[in-house]
């Protein structure tokens, strides 16, 4: 079979209230981040895309949730901007993050569209905010 080319990417958790665990894939997309107190996190697991070929395996981890702690879920185009002429990295959008003491998606937003050059995302923008 040929499956040259065709492949997805995304970032999957399940979070299990009783036991205050977050058990979640990452597959080729934007790792989250959890943020608890002043420490971010970047929940990475592996990083190969979703290919379809069976025989391809996917590392899963669990990490423990503290009340209070913040994940974001979110796509590349929220970091993919220029700010001063300078295109954006995963690792830049992680240091703009650490300057805001809270992470409400429209905060976040705001954030980073104050920063960039344009009004306007060049990507898609997906930016989801769960507080625990």
């Amino acid at each position: 079979e040929k499956r040259a080319g065709k492949s997805f990417t995304f970032w999957y958790a399940v979070y299990q209230l009783h036991s205050q665990k977050l058990t979640y894939i990452c597959c080729g997309h934007p790792p989250a981040l959890l943020k608890r107190g002043t420490e971010l996190t970047k929940l990475s697991v592996g990083d190969m895309a979703i290919t379809g070929i069976e025989s391809d395996e996917y590392p899963v981890e669990t990490i423990n949730i503290q009340a209070g702690d913040e994940l974001l879920i979110f796509s590349d185009g929220i970091y993919e901007t220029k700010i001063n002429g300078v295109h954006q990295s995963y690792k830049d959008f992680q240091n703009s993050l650490s300057q805001l003491k809270h992470w409400p998606a429209d905060e976040v937003l705001a954030h980073i569209q104050a920063q960039q050059e344009s009004d306007t995302f060049d990507d898609d923008v997906s930016l989801v905010h769960v507080t625990f």
